[in-house]
């Protein structure tokens, strides 16, 4: 059980993360205290209260143990929002801090789903942020627990902008076109080469090569990235 604590350090609720997945009954990861008076979701950040003024940057993951963990191995300045949903109010508070905001959610369906949601939102405020894809079902607790004192170079290094995430990922579907069609067509050239004479397979080898399997038209290394 983790208290919740506003940037005053009141306690203002308590969350829980399930430890057990066999656990009957429950099926959320993590539980939280119900909306009071004094406690409500959408108002909330949590690791708030321990934010450095000095850095430059703002974590913003999505559950209790991403920032215990990633905070144990040094990546200061991790929140989180109790969850992948970030409301106007929450948008406004990251806002007052004129911080650079790093998202980083798990790599689930969900995770980038909401990560492609919040990127515009944090724009739309005229927030600094980037964005960083973990490894495939990897959440980031999971990577401070596997890169331990390295975690914090791993977010800075690798993370980049929602504009540089679409154009890689514009890139990635165009170079996997180009190596289906390229795929495609080398059976047709290769059954039209063995219908022609010996003598011209070479010409046609060398044609082909200088014209069509260009390799820096075909890079294989980025579509099977």
């Amino acid at each position: 059980m983790f208290p919740l604590i506003d940037s005053y350090n009141n306690v203002l609720g308590f969350n829980k993360r399930l430890i057990c997945k066999e656990t009957k009954g429950i099926s959320k990861k993590y539980i939280h205290s119900s909306d009071s008076e004094i406690f409500k979701k959408s108002h909330y950040l949590y690791g708030i209260n321990d934010i450095d003024k000095s850095f430059d940057y703002i974590i913003l993951s999505e559950g209790v143990f991403d920032v215990i963990l990633a905070r144990k191995y040094g990546l200061k300045n991790t929140i989180c929002a109790l969850g992948t949903s970030l409301s106007e109010h929450q948008i406004d508070i990251l806002a007052k801090y004129n911080k650079e905001i790093i998202v980083v959610y798990d790599n689930d369906a969900k995770g980038i789903a909401t990560m492609k949601k919040v990127m515009p939102l944090l724009e739309s405020k005229n927030i600094s942020a980037k964005l960083l894809i973990l490894p495939e079902g990897k959440d980031l607790a999971d990577m401070s627990m596997q890169m331990k004192h390295g975690i914090k170079d791993y977010v800075i290094n690798n993370s980049m902008t929602y504009g540089y995430y679409n154009i890689q990922n514009a890139i990635n579907d165009f170079n996997r076109e180009l190596y289906n069609l390229y795929s495609r067509y080398n059976i047709i050239f290769n059954n039209i080469k063995q219908e022609i004479p010996e003598s011209e397979k070479n010409t046609i080898d060398a044609y082909l090569n200088n014209n069509v399997f260009n390799k820096e038209l075909v890079n294989l290394n980025n579509v099977m990235r």
